[in-house]
């Protein structure tokens, strides 16, 4: 189950986040909670815009930072696991 979810997290999330946008939009649209001042559209472009952007940004710079940030602790001796005493496997040892 668990590499079912993995494997298909990209349609997962997207479906939750068209699913939550069209109940959202609708709502929106059926009883606005105040009046317009600026056009739906131009609000719902620049809305999406920054939507876009923000994925774009997390797709690209958390893998990147993650890993960059995980080799520096190694490099430093940072984390809980490097102060505990954890025995490598004969076949493993170089």
């Amino acid at each position: 189950m668990t590499a079912l979810i993995l494997q298909n997290e990209a349609l997962i999330s997207g479906s939750f986040f068209l699913g939550i946008l069209i109940i959202v939009g609708l709502r929106e649209i059926l009883a606005p909670r105040r009046p317009l001042n600026y056009s739906k559209y131009i609000r719902w472009y620049s809305n999406f815009g920054i939507v876009l952007i923000n994925n774009l940004i997390i797709r690209v710079l958390f893998p990147v930072l993650a890993t960059g940030l995980a080799a520096m602790c190694y490099e430093k001796g940072w984390g809980l696991l490097n102060y505990q005493y954890l025995p490598i496997p004969a076949e493993r040892r170089t």
